[in-house]
């Protein structure tokens, strides 16, 4: 029999498998992993197959709190990710006037806007980047710690040069 921790079974319908491509990442929500039962992890790992092997996201509805909510299943490492979905109502189409009147874009000028873009192509890599807030705060609170309260902000983090803006 299996023990360990179960989850509160949640019943997750498949509705239809779709190309990844076709879900507007306007409408992602909330993520979360999708952590299988020892029992499970044979059809888990059939599914995350089938799903990479296609190309394609499961569409799935699930009731929680009452409330029908749609979501899809997508593939991320290993693990399978179950990120919902807003409805397409909860989604606001934007109506901007000002783009009713398109200006006239010269060649030259989307030359160089293609310009600077290649000067400044790469590849994401999310750990490139640091939540600075975060990380002066842990540097505070470390700090904290080890002097008491008697602490020299300026002495911390040095007097930091406001940057002329970007």
């Amino acid at each position: 029999g299996g023990h360990g921790r179960h989850g509160a079974g949640v019943g997750i319908d498949v509705v239809e498998f779709v190309p990844a491509d076709q879900i507007d990442p306007l409408h992602l929500d909330k993520a979360y992993y999708l952590e299988p039962d020892e029992r499970a992890i044979k059809p888990y790992t059939l599914l995350r197959r089938a799903l990479e092997d296609t190309d394609r996201m499961a569409v799935v509805q699930f009731a929680l709190r009452q409330k029908t909510r749609l979501a899809v299943l997508r593939v991320r490492g290993k693990v399978l990710v179950l990120q919902t979905l807003l409805w397409d109502d909860e989604v606001r189409e934007p109506a901007f006037d000002v783009l009713d009147e398109v200006p006239k874009v010269t060649a030259k000028e989307r030359d160089m806007a293609g310009q600077l873009v290649e000067s400044l192509a790469g590849n994401f890599d999310a750990s490139e980047f640091t939540d600075e807030y975060q990380a002066e705060l842990r540097q505070l609170v470390e700090a904290k710690l080890e002097q008491g309260d008697a602490l020299d902000t300026a002495a911390t983090f040095g007097e930091r040069e406001e940057r002329e803006g970007a």
